[in-house]
């Protein structure tokens, strides 16, 4: 514990001066809202609470050079105030916070270089957020849909030199690692992550969501922020994964697979997943995950 809190103070101070791609924290006191379950997963009321979305028309934008901007609330629908916000490209960050209503604003953006934009929910009992924004011009972006921060649920021991397997988001999901192949980020003290699976509506807004006219999609978030997955020295698998949902399509069924890229802010296709006789999802081999911050699955 004592760990976990100087890994949350350090990336207190360092959030500013760091690039995202610099490391990740984690914090096991869940201090978010409490969680709004249906079946199995965390979701929030109104799809998503889209009636609380703004519009261009909701934020002072003058120029010269774009802008950027969104609202971020907790799965109750809650404005979230005085949370980090990352805006990146690929060289550097430039860091705003979260106002009162829980809206964000970054103006004065002189290229049109797409911004990748983390949310830091860690620090405050949440699991970090990951979305793409488009820039152009002197033009006002708006990130599409609220972004919902689930909160944080436990954490589970899995060492980097052993390897081994890991049961997560309350028994959903079981993570598997070759010896030596996980990778946790840099300032991230103890060797625990985090997951919990989450509705579609609290996922992104990513550059692409080839799941959405899909039923039965599922997905999952992680802490830490930035956790890879690296090629096994032994040649086995260095990841599998298994997901145990009640709510799994039949026998046979195909799902494919898509993991968050946090460099760029992309869902990346990674392979596809298969459900079992025992009803288990099991990813398949020959899958292309290399970090683990959001996965979805949707039956092809």
């Amino acid at each position: 514990m004592t760990l976990r809190i100087l890994a949350i103070f350090g990336l207190s101070i360092c959030l500013v001066a760091c690039d995202s791609d610099d490391g990740g924290d984690s914090n096991s006191g869940n201090t978010g809202s409490a969680s709004t379950e249906e079946g199995n997963f965390v979701s929030a009321p109104d799809d998503g609470c889209l009636s609380m979305q703004i519009g261009e028309a909701d934020v002072p934008h003058m120029g010269p050079g774009a802008g950027i901007s969104g609202l971020v609330v907790d799965n109750q629908c809650n404005p979230l105030s005085g949370f980090k916000v990352l805006c990146c490209t690929d060289e550097s960050c430039v860091p705003t916070d979260t106002l009162a209503d829980g809206t964000f604003y970054l103006g004065g953006i002189m290229n049109e270089i797409p911004r990748k934009v983390r949310i830091v929910g860690v620090t405050q009992g949440y699991y970090d957020a990951l979305i793409y924004l488009a820039v152009s011009g002197d033009s006002l972006t708006v990130a599409s849909k609220p972004i919902v921060l689930a909160p944080l649920s436990d954490y589970v021991t899995l060492g980097v030199e052993a390897g081994g397997t890991a049961t997560l988001a309350d028994g959903q999901l079981e993570v598997t690692v070759a010896p030596g192949a996980m990778k946790y980020p840099l300032g991230h003290f103890t060797e625990e992550l985090s997951a919990q699976r989450v509705d579609m509506s609290l996922v992104g807004p990513f550059d692409m969501t080839p799941w959405s006219e899909r039923d039965g999609s599922m997905a999952f978030v992680f802490d830490p922020y930035e956790m890879k997955v690296e090629p096994s020295e032994s040649g086995e698998d260095a990841l599998t994964i298994a997901i145990h949902a009640e709510d799994h399509a039949p026998a046979g069924t195909v799902y494919d697979l898509w993991s968050a890229d946090t460099h760029y802010a992309h869902m990346i296709p990674a392979g596809t997943a298969t459900v079992g006789d025992d009803g288990v999802i099991r990813v398949d081999a020959g899958h292309t995950i290399k970090e683990l911050q959001t996965l979805v699955i949707a039956p092809q």
